[in-house]
């Protein structure tokens, strides 16, 4: 039988974790889990504390009664914690201090719970604490700092919180003796003033030499330097100042300032007296306050306006609150429009607007949060991200204040790195630079390229060409500089992963400047061009000057770049500047000045173009020379009807735009859509629609009507989107009666156009396809045919230089280009295809319907068939047939959830979000406005529920190829069950595979008939065929019942090819591929044919006693193929490669590195061929063999643990046999320990379920009683007891046990390894059942034993002792634990060596309960060493390695570390979920440990998603009654209670608990959790009846199944204690 192991503690957090087994020659199973509590806390050690959520609807706050200290431990700091309905409720104080710089590493505790804080507050509350509890209102303890939405609500009530306190206490630190000479000092100036009555400071100053120096200390202290106790001063009702254990009150130090000199009346602490004097019946601004304190420091740069609103009146009524979900740059936003806000209410008086004092208030605000002073050491402009902003979407500006870094005066080669490069960049060097001595440009410039090669593609994309931005301001060389930037582009500055692989095939420059700095620069890079560098960022431009300013290259790469430390970024408008026409008081035309922001309202003319001489230009308003012209006509319509319509402004592209300046006419195309979208007008003037003859008797309605729908207008390029963009357009005639507008018009619109109501109706132009929108301008021309391309920007959203002269096609191909369609698909179509042309068409109509815009439902297509049919190849054509189609075409490989996950991440990656699963992914596409389709390929497994995968909503379409029949469910009305290919297109498919030329098809014409009518049209076999077609026709294999027909007739033709051959390797080969065809088509690591080796050698050494039922023999070893040769001294595995190679060459498999290793693997049909090319008979021979090499190959414990994802599959393909056949093979005593070796795996990879029916199987089989073991089978049932173990049947896995061992011991003696082994296991199982004194003395018990049998330095021996001390640890017994644990690391580093995986198990025990005895510091550093080695001696992926992560997470986490802890359990559950899988009880494990770390963070909402994912999973895998599966629905329900759901917490609770009743016993310390838990609940939720019962029940059985000591009933009991002192406080 296999041994039963060492217990290894994985942590959880708060939680007892299931310890994982360790043997001497192979890993068992692990124990059971116990709860995982956030609050209250779970049966083990010290747990951390949690906020419970307050009630925001109300202005509740919390408070904390700070106790007295301990005179056995008075450096152990209590509070409790309770919780108000109002600020008024209950009498306190509030806590005025600084926060400081140190990590929050100072452990308090909380309701008995650990809680850190920081070194400063740590020592407030050391000296603050009084003989009787003190009541405290303190804000980094008080509100719960992760959770944003009460921290905003608890800073929005701040000003209320220190108005109604008793007192505010001004904490100045730890005492020193200045300080207390700086008390006594005020003391005695106080003295003194009594003395004289306060009326004569000058006699105090006088009467004796005070010592200043004191004070002056005291003013230098760094709290007055705080912006938040602006305040918490100036709102106090009484102040007293502490320092260290002495104070004074706040009156005497307001005192002093009368009689001080003059340096310390101006310091900032008098500064603050004089405020709060000053503050009564003065009203404070805001405004005034951001200057006041715009030195004042804070952490979080936004708080230097949060930290002020309490004080300011204009704030009071909620019109500028805190939130800080929001930006640095938002909240500049929201203070812009506070005060312009303020500003226009002055307006209404004065009648006069400011814009000297906006902009002054601007630049200010500007000042303070960016400035490097706006925090503590820290890089406030970081937290700046422009690209967060709403108001940063379309053409808004951004102004940057930037540097010139110097010109550019050498242009060097390509950026290659190659030889011939490197010579072309040594001769630039050579050739344009003047070198110093010592200077080494050669390797500079080297290292730059070597830095570039070594870039990512997208990092590479970075150095391309910004075509069209225009940039303005002056410029003096090595001077600060106003660079105005178009923010949309400024966002591509980091360019996205789409955009910059445009570009990655073009390599950039190499330039110098005259100051000598060296980069990289995009192509279009000249002489001259200048440097500008931009602040905190890796942003370096390229620009150049031009006439009117500047254009903006590219972007640079700087070498040893140099990056300013005090520029900043301010916006600087919300529009690119614009020119209008004005209606003067005299009634004439001007021309404005040109608008870049508060654009006034203004009307916009939509016409058509008459010859270029009639049209009224920029040049002839400027000469005044406008009013003769024909195209004046319609300028003077404009005006009159704007004017009609109260505006004095307006629009006509013919004259508003200066057509000679190339930059601006580029500026204005690229506004044009946004300019008519902005209007509050659009006059479409219809010079050929007249509503009235020639005798001025009006057109009938029908006749201006048929003029009007064949009007030149709606022939026009430009007209298209100054149809749509306007929100209203009007519609004219010649005569300027107006005919209708966009609305009462839309039908006649919609016929003449074919543009969807929709559209005019204001649906978004996103939610339509490329193509269509593309359709709309089809038949629309322009003078200028570039223009019929420039004219459709706006319709795509997009911005492009204008190059007039390239021709209508180029510019459109890069229109095209810049639309860039997002697709990410696996592979080119294949150009082998042929046919399937009918079934194109239905996919297309199927999946675009009549149009996206009126799509009701999301469209799907499924297409099912066998495998290699060219279901994948159909979806590479659909994908390129209907690019236009779609905005996004993206493909998801869902053969395995790992590869599905990996494909949904990368697609939302490709669109600009960073996502961790696929629900998040799958959000990202339900959400997005835009038509997409997605394709879903390899849906195969037909036990999988694929409609996980599909997007919610109506949007986008799905396509789906599977082999599986019944997927047509999802899409019942569009499915193709394909079929082979039509004879004709059959044979041409051949054809091309065999590389005939078309011409000589007919020749081949009978030949490939025949072929195709062999293989039955099989898309794949056709192709395989082309390379076989002389060997092809001569078989045709027996095997034809297989449903993959005659296909297999083109792998038997390789298959002859070995058969023909009489070499050893072609043998082997045969045999290697009999042996894969028994296990799964999937990778399979040649390793496990050595370690086999190595299994055989073993038993072919031992002697020939008699073996158990699970034991091999030498008969097993006698079955082993050939290539495996037990009696040679070393392992040789040439013949093994030479068969795997034979059977690559004919690609029969398939040979690859991974991981450092070979593996095999083979396509799913060739595998089902390989097969059934067998007869039953070389079948059953197959399946034995392969069943050796696999039993004997797990004497590798670690080549099982390393690679047990790999190797599930196979034994899972290995077990599909009928049991009756399987022992009809050979006798029991072969086959019986082929069933239980693959037992044991699945026992170990915790395939709880499958093993639990391989059981079932087995007992029915050899006819045995499950619950009834007998002496014979003794190992099955110690398997089936394991077995019940890991399924949470805890009682029947005892009760088993305890017959195995009576037997044992009547046939055995009490010291035979069996015994103990079996012994060990009830010591697990007793310990699951909460049974801990049990699992204590049986440990004992067994380790008496081997310590007298074996010796105390036996490897067994040392394993029970680490059992015993985890069962102590279990117990609370920190202490003998450790002792324990540290005796069996001393003895394992002796016997084993310090880097032995025993001896690591040992270290991360230790860790543990070093951990559990809070020290979290010794903890930490262990669990690091152990964790060194283990990476170093198992690798980064062992299971053991990843066990000690996710301890070390948690120990992190136990320390208040939690972005620390997030960070390590997210790295190990990605290598899990890779390596173990998702459903493995460690992956899961992690996903609680995940979830819990979220909570501590205040993020709930994510914590309940991850809470609820580990539930659904456990649930599938485990059942909804497996302890594992209780234990996540406690604390989802704990996670449900702090987002304030109680309601659904109380219910999850209650369920929870009635199945823990059931499933383990009503004593069972996880059932006692469940009750604790609802109890705590309760006590929050006021019901003090229930709860209370509950509270006693959980307190007593606590006490008898832990003891009284336990850190988990002193908490609950605490808890109870904490519940009736609080009614006792109500009463």
């Amino acid at each position: 039988m296999e041994a039963s192991g060492q217990l290894r503690r994985r942590r959880a957090l708060d939680t007892i974790r299931r310890p994982q087994s360790e043997t001497p020659s192979e890993s068992s199973t692990d124990d059971e889990e116990s709860q995982t509590l956030t609050q209250p806390p779970a049966p083990r050690g010290e747990s951390t504390f949690s906020h419970f959520p307050l009630d925001l609807s109300q202005a509740a706050i919390r408070l904390i009664d700070l106790l007295p200290s301990r005179e056995s431990d008075p450096y152990r700091i209590e509070c409790r914690m309770i919780t108000a309905t109002s600020v008024s409720e209950h009498t306190y104080e509030a806590l005025s201090y600084e926060w400081g710089q140190s990590e929050a590493s100072k452990k308090i505790f909380i309701n008995e719970m650990s809680f850190f804080v920081r070194d400063n507050l740590w020592n407030a509350l050391y000296d603050l604490r009084e003989e009787s509890p003190r009541r405290l209102w303190i804000d980094a303890i008080c509100i719960d700092q992760h959770y944003i939405d009460e921290r905003n609500h608890q800073v929005r009530h701040m000003s209320a919180i220190y108005s109604s306190a008793h007192r505010v206490l001004v904490w100045l630190g730890q005492g020193t003796d200045r300080g207390a000479d700086a008390l006594r000092t005020i003391a005695s100036i106080n003295l003194e003033l009594e003395r004289y009555d306060n009326s004569h400071p000058n006699s105090v100053r006088n009467s004796s030499p005070v010592p200043w120096e004191p004070i002056r200390h005291m003013c230098n202290n760094s709290y007055w330097t705080r912006l938040w106790i602006v305040q918490e001063i100036g709102l106090a009702r009484n102040l007293r100042i502490h320092w260290g254990s002495d104070h004074i009150e706040w009156d005497d130090f307001a005192n002093c300032y009368q009689v001080l000199p003059t340096d310390l009346q101006s310091s900032v602490a008098f500064q603050l007296v004089l405020q709060r004097m000053a503050r009564d019946g003065l009203n404070c601004f805001l405004k005034d306050l951001l200057e006041t304190c715009k030195g004042s420091l804070c952490l979080d740069s936004r708080d230097k306006v949060y930290g002020l609103l309490g004080l300011a009146d204009d704030c009071r009524e909620g019109n500028l609150t805190a939130d800080y979900s929001k930006s640095l740059f938002d909240v500049y936003e929201d203070v812009i429009r506070f005060q312009y806000r303020n500003f226009l209410n002055r307006v209404s008086v004065t009648h006069e607007v400011d814009y000297c004092s906006i902009v002054g208030f601007s630049q200010q605000l500007q000042w303070i949060l960016w400035h490097p002073l706006a925090g503590e050491d820290e890089d406030c402009t970081a937290q700046l991200d422009l690209r967060d902003s709403p108001s940063y979407r379309g053409g808004d500006l951004m102004r940057i204040v930037g540097f010139w870094g110097g010109s550019v005066a050498s242009i060097g080669p390509e950026c290659r790195n190659d030889m011939s490069s490197r010579e072309e960049r040594d001769l630039w060097i050579e050739r344009d630079f003047q070198l110093g001595a010592g200077i080494n440009m050669k390797d500079e410039v080297s290292s730059l390229v070597e830095s570039f090669a070594s870039f990512e593609e997208t990092e590479r994309g970075r150095i391309i060409t910004f075509h069209g931005l225009a940039l303005q301001g002056s410029v003096e060389l090595n001077q600060l500089t106003d660079l105005t930037i178009l923010a949309d582009m400024y966002e591509q500055s980091t360019l996205s992963d789409a955009h910059a692989g445009k570009h990655s095939q073009t390599l950039p420059y190499l330039f110098a400047t005259r100051d000598g700095d060296i980069g990289i620069a995009p192509r279009e890079v000249q002489r001259g061009d200048l440097v500008c560098r931009f602040l905190h960022c890796d942003v370096a431009v390229i620009v150049r000057s031009f006439e009117f300013g500047y254009k903006l290259i590219g972007r640079v790469v700087i070498a040893k770049q140099q990056m300013l430390s005090w520029a900043y970024v301010y916006p600087a408008g919300l529009g690119i500047r614009m020119r209008l026409l004005h209606l003067e008081s005299s009634g004439e035309f001007s021309l404005t000045e040109d608008f870049t922001e508060h654009v006034p309202p203004y009307a916009i003319l939509s016409h058509t173009w008459g010859k270029d001489i009639e049209e009224v230009t920029f040049d002839d308003f400027k000469a005044g020379t406008y009013m003769d012209k024909t195209g004046y006509r319609k300028i003077q319509f404009c005006g009159e009807q704007a004017a009609r319509d109260e505006l004095q402004h307006f629009w006509v592209d013919t004259c508003c735009i200066n057509k000679s300046n190339l930059a601006e006419l580029s500026e204005a195309i690229n506004s044009m859509f946004s300019w008519y979208r902005n209007a509050a007008k659009c006059y479409v003037y219809l010079s050929d629609v007249y509503t009235r003859n020639d005798a001025g008797k009006p057109f009938s309605q029908s006749s201006w009507r048929s003029e009007f729908r064949h009007s030149r207008w709606f022939t026009r390029a430009w007209t298209l989107q100054e149809l749509i963009a306007p929100y209203t357009v009007e519609f004219f005639s010649r005569e300027g009666e107006l005919l209708g507008d966009k609305g009462s018009l839309e039908s006649s619109l919609h016929e003449i156009t074919g543009i969807p109501v929709e559209v005019f109706r204001g649906k978004p132009l996103i939610r339509l396809s490329i193509e269509e929108r593309m359709l709309w301008a089809t038949k629309r021309t322009a003078k200028r045919k570039e223009d019929e391309a420039y004219s459709l920007l706006g319709i795509f959203g997009l911005h492009m230089p204008l190059i007039y002269g390239e021709g209508r096609e180029n510019a459109f191909i890069r229109l095209e280009r810049e639309i860039g369609e997002r697709s990410r698909v696996p592979r080119t179509i294949n150009s082998l295809f042929t046919g399937r042309s009918t079934l194109l068409s239905r996919i297309q109509k199927a999946l675009q319907s009549a149009s996206i815009s009126t799509a009701k439902k999301q469209r799907r297509f499924v297409i099912t068939g066998l495998g290699g049919q060219g279901k994948s190849e159909i979806c590479l054509q659909v994908a390129s047939l209907m690019k236009q189609k779609f905005w996004g075409i993206f493909w998801v490989d869902v053969d395995k959830p790992s590869t599905a996950e990996r494909d949904f991440i990368a697609i939302t990656k490709q669109l600009g979000h960073s996502i961790k699963t696929i629900h998040e992914g799958l959000q990202v596409l339900a959400t997005t406005e835009r038509s997409w389709l997605l394709i879903l390929d390899n849906a195969d497994d037909p036990d999988f529920d694929y409609q996980v995968y599909f997007p919610s909503g109506n949007r986008g379409a799905v396509l789906m190829t599977s082999r599986v029949a019944e997927c047509r469910r999802y899409s019942q009305d569009a499915f193709e069950a394909l079929e082979g290919l039509e004879e004709q297109d059959s044979k041409e498919l051949l054809l091309k595979a065999a590389e005939v030329a078309p011409k000589s098809w007919p020749v081949y014409d009978n030949q490939a008939k025949e072929v195709v009518n062999l293989l039955g049209s099989h898309t794949l076999a056709l192709i395989q065929a082309g390379a076989y077609r002389q060997r092809l026709l001569k078989y045709r294999p027996t095997q034809a019942q297989s449903r993959y027909c005659d296909v297999y007739a083109t792998f038997e033709a390789s298959a002859d090819v070995l058969e023909q051959s009489q070499t050893e390797s072609a043998s082997d080969a045969l045999r290697l591929l009999e042996i894969l065809s028994m296990l799964s088509s999937s990778v399979l690591p040649l390793q496990i044919f050595e370690e086999a080796w190595k299994g055989s050698r073993k038993i072919s050494q031992a002697s020939d006693e008699a073996k158990g039922i699970d034991e091999f023999s030498r008969d097993h070893v006698s079955q082993l193929p050939s290539f495996i040769v037990p009696e040679e001294d070393e392992w040789d595995p040439f013949r093994l490669i030479e068969a795997s190679s034979r059977l690559a060459s004919l690609s029969l498999a398939t040979r690859q590195d991974l991981d450092g290793g070979v593996v095999l693997s083979m396509h799913p049909l060739t595998h089902a061929w390989a097969k059934d090319r067998q007869d039953p008979k070389y079948q059953g021979v197959a399946w034995i063999v392969t069943g050796c090499i696999l039993g004997l190959s797990r004497s590798s414990a670690r080549l099982w643990q390393t690679q047990e994802r790999l190797l599930l599959p196979h034994i899972l393909s290995y077990l599909d046999i009928k049991f009756k056949k399987a022992f009809s093979l050979a006798s029991t005593a072969l086959i019986t320990p082929l069933f239980l070796k693959c037992g044991w795996a699945l026992l170990n990879m915790r395939q709880d379920s499958k093993l639990s029916q391989l059981l079932q199987d087995i007992f029915l089989e050899l006819r045995q009683e499950v619950n009834e073991p007998s002496e014979e089978f003794l190992s099955l049932y110690d398997l089936q007891a394991r077995s019940l173990m890991n399924l949470g049947r805890n009682e029947a896995a005892r009760a088993l046990l305890e017959q195995v061992i009576k037997i044992r011991e009547t046939t055995l003696p009490k010291t035979h390894p069996d015994t103990l082994t079996t012994m060990s296991t009830l010591a697990q199982v007793l310990s699951s059942q909460g049974k801990y004194a049990d699992a204590e003395a049986m440990n004992r018990q067994t380790l008496e034993i081997k310590e007298e049998v074996l010796g105390k330095k036996h490897p067994d021996t040392l394993i029970t002792m680490s059992n015993l001390a985890s069962v102590l640890s279990s117990q609370g017994k920190y202490a003998d634990a450790d002792i324990i644990n540290r005796q069996t690391l001393e003895i394992k580093e002796e016997v084993l060596g310090k880097t032995h995986p025993s001896t690591l198990i040992t270290m991360s025990n230790l860790a543990d309960v070093l951990s559990s005895q809070g020290k979290y510091a010794d903890a930490e550093a262990m669990n690091r060493q152990t964790l060194e080695i283990e990476e170093e001696v198992l690798g980064k992926t062992h299971p053991s390695t990843l066990v000690t992560m996710s301890n070390l997470a948690s120990v992190l986490s136990s320390q208040g570390k939690y972005a620390d802890a997030e960070a390590m359990n997210r790295q190990t559950l990605e290598i899990e979920e890779e390596v173990l899988g998702k459903t493995h009880p460690d992956t899961l494990m992690t996903m609680n440990n995940l979830a819990s770390v979220l909570s501590s963070q205040g993020k709930y909402a994510d914590a309940e998603a991850m809470n609820r994912q580990t539930l659904d999973i456990k649930e599938e895998a485990l059942g909804k009654t497996h302890p594992d599966t209780l234990l996540t629905m406690n604390n989802l329900a704990l996670v449900l209670s702090s987002q304030g759901k109680y309601a659904d917490a109380e219910a999850m609770n209650r369920q929870t608990l009635e199945i823990r009743e059931e499933v383990l016993g009503k004593t069972h310390p996880g059932t006692l959790t469940s009750v604790y838990c609802l109890a705590y609940l309760l006590h929050n939720k006021h019901e003090y009846k229930e709860a209370s019962i509950l509270y006693i029940r959980a307190c007593s059985g606590f006490k008898s199944s832990l003891g009284s000591e336990h850190p988990t009933t002193r908490a609950c009991v605490n808890h109870y204690s904490t519940m009736l002192s609080s009614l006792k406080v109500a009463k």
